[in-house]
């Protein structure tokens, strides 16, 4: 019997991308508003340099946490089933 996962790795990531991502484009986009009013270019922090960063940075923490989750999942039956 293959044990059942609610969630992929994908999704998972996809998850982490977006929470992530949307984070590091605050933090671009109105940190450098907050910290000097008077530069032009705090938006385009966040629209291409910080919001591109967290997405990937992310993703890649997505896939990592998924794939330890599963393995994790994927011992503990195993254990299970080495026990009976």
């Amino acid at each position: 019997m293959q044990p059942t996962f609610k969630s992929g790795r994908l999704s998972d990531s996809y998850f982490w991308s977006l929470i992530i991502g949307l984070m590091g484009f605050f933090v671009g986009f109105l940190g450098l508003m907050i910290l000097n009013p008077s530069a032009n270019h705090g938006p385009l922090l966040g629209i291409f340099i910080t919001g591109p960063i967290g997405f990937i940075a992310g993703g890649i923490y997505g896939l990592l946490k998924s794939g330890r989750k599963r393995h994790v999942t994927l011992f503990h039956h195993q254990m299970k089933q080495s026990a009976l």
